[in-house]
This record gives structure tokens, sequence and C-alpha cells, in this order.
């Protein structure tokens, strides 16, 4: 989460990579809407699964992910576009740059009167021109060698007010899961058996964030956004 002209900002979808020297992290975040009734059951069942890679949270549309029978809801709201680089493929200096960034499913965008910038990097709603949702894309500079990692990320990060508002007029909570890998990047002239260092699997820890501001796990909840009401 990240504070920015007083609101506070949290991302809902996205993978990036950071490095220090060998050692890098790998994060991973992605989000759904899920029925009140069925959010805590959904909740304790996906921090309980012993292993995170046997579940996936969908993306908007992903038809075999998604649950549309009550109270068993679970709806995607964010994907990416598919679009070729084309030209970009052969730039030397374009990095490890993932290009589209992630977009707002149609129906979502329209229930809540979203519009797009030219650049695919804001979302901002059409009455108020507010943005409230934010997509980033980085990569740094190419490394001199070809077996060091690069910096690089794609995300797209919500304000907790709109995140409010949508569960609000939904009638749902929102389901995050973030996942953490940490793992070394081995250069050519060096081989895994020359470091005894051996990194866990990857951390997976899943929330509940609902209406209310408030952001909760199966022990802990956070208050995180001010108290709304319909007609907010």
């Amino acid at each position: 989460m990240i504070e920015c002209e007083g609101n506070v900002w949290v991302n809902v979808w996205g993978h990036w990579a950071d490095a220090d020297n060998e050692h890098i992290e790998d994060y991973s975040i992605m989000s759904a809407f899920v029925d009140i009734k069925a959010s805590s059951a959904l909740l304790n069942a996906l921090t309980t699964c012993s292993n995170p890679h046997d579940y996936k949270l969908p993306s908007y549309q992903e038809t075999e992910m998604e649950f549309k029978s009550s109270p068993f809801i679970l709806d995607g709201w964010i994907y990416r576009r598919e679009q070729s680089l084309y030209l970009d493929e052969l730039d030397l200096f374009s990095g490890s740059i993932s290009y589209p960034p992630y977009s707002v499913g149609d129906s979502f965008a329209k229930k809540f009167g979203l519009t797009e910038s030219a650049d695919q990097r804001i979302w901002a709603i059409n009455e108020t021109k507010e943005a409230v949702l934010l997509s980033e894309i980085w990569a740094n500079e190419p490394p001199e060698r070809r077996d060091t990692e690069v910096r690089n990320g794609n995300r797209i990060m919500a304000s907790i007010s709109f995140l409010q508002r949508m569960c609000l007029e939904l009638g749902q909570n929102l389901v995050i899961e973030v996942q953490i890998k940490r793992r070394k990047q081995y250069s050519s002239y060096k081989s895994e058996s020359d470091d005894e260092i051996n990194y866990p699997p990857a951390y997976s820890k899943v929330y509940l964030f609902s209406r209310d501001g408030t952001l909760r796990d199966t022990t802990t909840s956070y208050r995180i956004g001010q108290g709304l009401s319909k007609g907010v």
C-alpha cells in the first residue's frame, strides 16, 4: 500500500521482480470479487491450501475459473489485453518491459463510469475526472551480462475509497492473494551446486477487503479505509 495525495492505494493485480545482485524476489498479486456470504469460507479454504499453485483467482471473463452459482460467486475484474510488441521486440533499449498494461473489464468500467487515458495508464471516473486506478510498467536498463536479472514489473493499483465503493455497490468483498518467492540467479560460470542457499517455496497470503475499509486475514483485521454508506 502507498499513500498519495491524501488517499491510500493498494495493488490489486500484477507481477514484478526485484533483484539485488544474484538474489531475486518475485511478487504476484491477484484479486477477484466474491459473494459476501461465501467470502469467509473462501478465505479459510485458500489459506489452508497446502500448495498455492493448486488454485488461481480468475481474471476478467476467465470462465473456467469463475463461479456464477449463488452464493458461490467469484468474478474476475482485471485482465491483460493480448497484443504483440511488433517492432518493440527488436528495440535494444526496451529492457524487459511487459506490454500492454493490465486493464479493467468492460462491464466493470461501464458500471462505474470509468474512462481509460490514451496511454492506458490511468482510469478515471467520467463525472469527476478523479483517477481511481493506475497502471505501472517498468524495467531497468539491460544489464551488461545476459545472465543478470532485470528489475521489471507490470501492475495496477486502485484507491481504497474506490474499492470500498465497488464492494458497496456490487454487494461483494474483494479477495486478494499475495505471493512472494525468493530465488537465486546463477551465472553461466557458476552452478547451483556451488551455493548451498536453499530458498523456501513461495510464500502466499490471502486477504478479504470489505466495504467498511477493513482488510483482514483469518486471524487479524486492519482498518485502512473510511466508513461508507449508500448514497455516499
